[in-house]
């Protein structure tokens, strides 16, 4: 599901933009492309800068009147590589939680940073915090209960939630 618009082209090194609404059904079932990054193993260079999307697993045979704990899951991958397409939250949601796995921008698509007000930086973290309001704002919609939103992380996903907490952007939402 796309939290932001693609950032391509003059949104290449800009803060994510909000994602324009959409009417009816979205196709969802299948994964998009993971962002830009080098395999570590291969060297090999995986290429889609339209990678912020969000995958969210909901309980299997769910009470369809309750509202259920999220889990926001932040990969690691050393900043450099990674993807919530990764992790399958499957398992995690038959214990009755919805689980969100994220895609981030990564590397110098995601953390490059010229130090001025040209090129800020930290896209990658911007886009951490906008798919977090997205969820906020949405999670409703899959049964899952906007004020029981518990963060987590693996290795720089567990550094991003740590920054998470201190930001003044997310300072009025309920998560901390």
């Amino acid at each position: 599901i796309p939290f932001a618009q693609p950032p391509v082209g003059d949104l290449r090194f800009e803060a994510p933009q909000p994602v324009q609404k959409w009417s009816g059904v979205l196709n969802a079932k299948e994964k998009k492309p993971s962002c830009v990054q080098v395999m570590m193993m291969t060297r090999v260079m995986m290429k889609n800068e339209d990678c912020l999307y969000l995958n969210i697993f909901t309980p299997y045979k769910s009470d369809a009147t309750k509202k259920y704990p999220v889990l926001f899951y932040i990969h690691g991958g050393s900043y450099r590589s990674g993807s919530g397409h990764i992790y399958n939250g499957k398992v995690v949601s038959m214990m009755g939680v919805v689980v969100v796995t994220i895609n981030y921008r990564l590397d110098v698509f995601g953390f490059l940073t010229a130090a001025d007000n040209i090129l800020p930086g930290n896209y990658g973290l911007r886009d951490v915090v906008m798919a977090l309001n997205w969820v906020h704002d949405n999670i409703a919609s899959f049964r899952g209960d906007a004020s029981r939103i518990t963060l987590v992380g693996h290795s720089v996903g567990s550094a991003l939630v740590g920054i998470l907490m201190t930001l003044p952007s997310t300072r009025g939402l309920s998560f901390f």
